[in-house]
């Protein structure tokens, strides 16, 4: 049988900062431990609003083993404001760390390529799903 290679997950960044934080920058290493489930979305999304309920649901049942992270990442010009995206952080509820990727810097390292898109992050660090859309 033949082995899987595993792929570190590449680190998070962002030019418009973390928000939910206390003003902290957070890196992967704060999550270590833990499954990390990176949500790729942008607030102009209805699937991505969907989403964010659901992951809502899974972070509640199991806050103890799994942390989300939005990664805000536009789609349209208007939504790499980063005061759009705190507005829409607010008026979505939204609690969990959001990084703002006004650039797409982490949407091109993860090779994302479509709204939602969600990254799993075993707790050592690596890569162990992906999955595009709702």
């Amino acid at each position: 049988m033949a082995s899987r290679a595993r792929v570190r997950a590449p680190e998070l960044v962002g030019a418009g900062g973390w928000l939910n934080t206390g003003g902290k920058d957070l890196t992967l290493a704060d999550f270590r431990g833990k499954i990390t489930v990176l949500d790729f979305w942008t607030f102009c999304c209805i699937n991505c609003l969907h989403v964010l309920d659901e992951l809502r649901e899974l972070e509640e049942e199991h806050r103890d083993t799994v942390v989300i992270v939005g990664v805000h990442s536009p789609k349209f010009v208007h939504e790499a404001d980063h005061q759009a995206v705190v507005d829409a952080v607010a008026r979505y509820e939204v609690h969990h760390p959001v990084l703002d990727d006004p650039a797409l810097a982490t949407w091109k390292q993860y090779a994302v390529r479509a709204w939602p898109t969600l990254v799993v992050i075993d707790p050592e660090g690596y890569v162990v799903a992906q999955h595009a859309g709702e």
